[in-house]
């Protein structure tokens, strides 16, 4: 177990390779040209590298969503084609998640009050490591890295950049499952449904 966040791993070696991001060393610096983000784990640093790329090898077999990670896809298939089951129950107040990455994280916030990471700059503490990093470049350091090739905005997130872009493409990847209307962005068609289940048709 890790004593400072208590995550657990099967193997010392896990464990050894997961401290270091703890340390704040970052060792693994992100190969892309023009990048010059660094992480604690080269596994960290291989995951960051997809984003630089439009490639989305991961399918979803029942919608024909593409992703570029397959966590990302295991998590919408379980969130979006899920049976609705949540069989991960934490022992301490009984609520239940469908995945198990979600009942870690209500565990170690709401139970153990594991905020690990302190900004320097301010009160706020964050549960993990990129958490932290990600605060301080957007609102202490004001970096925005990722830039509109179009337009030329910069944002702090790649997924804000990604989700500018549909601005420039048009594309709307999120449909209504009810009236088949498509939005641009996730939380759009949230609403949308809501409004569905409010006033329905």
């Amino acid at each position: 177990m890790c004593p400072v966040c208590g995550r657990q791993f099967r193997a010392r070696q896990l464990l050894a390779s997961h401290s270091v991001t703890h340390s704040g060393a970052r060792p693994a610096a992100c190969r892309v040209p023009g990048c010059d983000r660094r992480f604690g784990q080269t596994s960290t640093r291989n995951y960051h590298e997809r984003t630089h790329s439009d490639a989305r090898a991961y399918v979803c077999s029942e919608c024909g969503r593409a992703y570029k990670h397959p966590a990302i896809l295991r998590t919408h298939a379980a969130a979006v084609h899920g049976d609705g089951a949540r069989p991960h129950r934490c022992r301490d107040c009984g609520k239940a998640f469908k995945l198990a990455g979600a009942l870690q994280t209500h565990r170690r916030t709401v139970h153990q009050h594991r905020r690990a990471h302190a900004c320097p700059h301010c009160p706020r503490r964050f549960d993990y490591a990129s958490r932290l990093a990600r605060h301080v470049r957007a609102l202490h350091a004001r970096e925005r890295p990722w830039r509109c090739g179009v337009c030329a905005r910069a944002f702090t997130q790649s997924a804000n950049l990604r989700a500018h872009l549909r601005r420039h493409t048009g594309e709307r990847p999120y449909s209504c499952t009810v009236c088949a209307r498509s939005f641009a962005h996730s939380g759009t068609l949230k609403a949308h449904m809501a409004a569905h289940s409010r006033f329905p048709s």
